[in-house]
């Protein structure tokens, strides 16, 4: 058996023990994403809720990702208020933390990863087929929430002058935002063998970095700064409006397989715990 062939049965293990919390993650995911679709029509046209996010302080309209000129009743200022400016991308973003944390460091303190280790399959198989389940289920996560829009947006109106690739890039462009941090979360384990550790710098980092992208808006002196953000290449790409764009793609995936091979190359020369 080749060593790509073992890593992919470490993955579809992984895979089936995780199949019932997919399943609710994208249920809950699916149906928090309808819950807002539907309220669009009660937006659509009232130009009262665009005064009052005019009102609004400038810091909160950034950091919501309302940027000026955009109307909150138009498809895709509602999209992007309501769904793709935070929520969407974070709660991929949470679910994915919570899985990359726990491929290697949650398997250590557990007492799996050594049990699995003692099989002929080498430490770095294990961890990229782990690490590969993990962007699968995220994937799917995200492939859910993608399929409500396609299929809700028509019925209230919410696909009216927004093409459905442009939609479509938002939810992948949202996944890699995701998998930047769901991947640091997986190095940080994989070099510690402390789930909690990874689980606080993940997090923390993706806090940091989406605060320098809202402030970089509003201080000059973080406006430079905030390139470095996973945030600001999701945002800055503007995919609702433009599509696909490098800056959207390019920098997350980069960055993905940077932090995954960090984690592959610690874990394969450190003292399990």
């Amino acid at each position: 058996m080749t060593g790509t062939a073992r890593a992919l049965v470490v993955a579809r293990r992984l895979l089936v023990d995780r199949r019932r919390a997919l399943l609710w993650w994208c249920v809950a995911f699916a149906a928090f994403i309808a819950v807002n679709v539907v309220f669009y029509p009660s937006v659509k046209g009232q130009q009262d809720f665009d005064q009052l996010m005019e009102q609004l302080p400038e810091s909160l309209r950034v950091l919501s990702g309302i940027s000026e000129g955009l109307s909150i009743t138009s498809p895709v200022g509602y999209l992007q208020s309501q769904l793709f400016g935070l929520y969407f991308p974070l709660l991929l973003l949470v679910f994915g933390v919570g899985l990359g944390a726990n491929a290697v460091a949650g398997a250590e303190q557990a007492g799996t990863l050594e049990t699995l280790l003692h099989l002929p399959v080498r430490r770095r198989e294990v961890a990229l087929g782990r690490m590969a389940a993990v962007v699968v289920l995220v994937t799917a996560m995200a492939a859910a929430g993608a399929g409500a829009l396609l299929v809700g947006d028509p019925l209230v109106g919410l696909d009216e002058g927004l093409p459905a690739v442009h939609l479509l890039a938002a939810c992948v462009d949202a996944l890699l935002l995701a998998l930047v941090f769901t991947a640091l979360a997986f190095a940080v384990g994989a070099a510690s063998g402390r789930k909690a550790e990874a689980l606080a710098v993940a997090s923390a980092v993706a806090t940091a970095m989406f605060l320098l992208n809202g402030f970089g808006d509003l201080i000059d002196a973080l406006a430079t700064l905030r390139v470095v953000s996973p945030w600001h290449w999701y945002a800055g790409g503007d995919p609702l409006s433009n599509g696909f764009t490098l800056q959207g793609t390019v920098p997350a995936l980069v960055a993905t397989v940077v932090f995954v091979a960090l984690g592959v190359w610690r874990l394969d020369r450190r003292d399990l715990r």
